[in-house]
C-alpha cells in the first residue's frame, strides 16, 4: 500500500475490494499511519479496503475512505474485525489521467522560481 503504482493498475481494472495482509511494527510506532496510508490509497483507487495487521490496526473503509471498523491488536490476543464492506467503484480520474496535476504544480513552482532568480539578478 506504500507504493501507487500497482494501486493505480488496480483501480485502471475495476477493483472494488482490496484485501490487504500487513505487518506493522507496533501501534504506538505506526501501527495507525500505515493504516491512514493505506485509507488514502483506497480513496485514489476507488476501491473499499479491509486490512488486517499482524501488528498494528485492523481496518474496513470504504472508497471514500470513511472508516467503518477499527480496532487495534493486541500481544499474546486474538482480535476479530467483523463488518459489512460494499465493494467501490474502481476506476477513479486519478488512476486514469495519472499525477499530472503534482507535476504541472512543481512546473510552476519552477517557473516561478526561476522567474524571481531572473528578475534579482537584474
Amino acid at each position: 500500500m506504500d507504493f501507487y503504482q500497482p494501486l493505480r493498475d488496480y483501480s485502471k481494472r475495476g477493483v472494488g475490494l482490496l484485501l490487504v495482509p500487513a505487518e506493522d511494527y507496533g501501534i504506538r510506532s505506526d501501527g495507525k499511519w500505515h493504516a491512514q496510508v493505506a485509507i488514502l490509497q483506497s480513496i485514489s483507487g476507488g476501491f473499499s479496503l479491509a486490512r488486517a495487521a499482524f501488528f498494528g490496526m485492523l481496518s474496513l473503509s470504504d472508497s471514500h475512505g470513511r472508516i467503518l471498523a477499527w480496532a487495534e491488536t493486541k500481544i499474546n490476543e486474538e482480535t476479530y474485525l467483523i463488518g459489512k464492506l460494499p465493494f467501490g467503484p474502481g476506476r477513479t480520474f486519478y488512476a486514469q489521467a495519472g499525477n499530472w496535476f503534482g507535476c504541472l504544480n512543481l512546473l510552476i513552482a519552477l517557473f516561478f522560481l526561476c522567474y524571481l532568480c531572473y528578475h534579482r539578478a537584474q
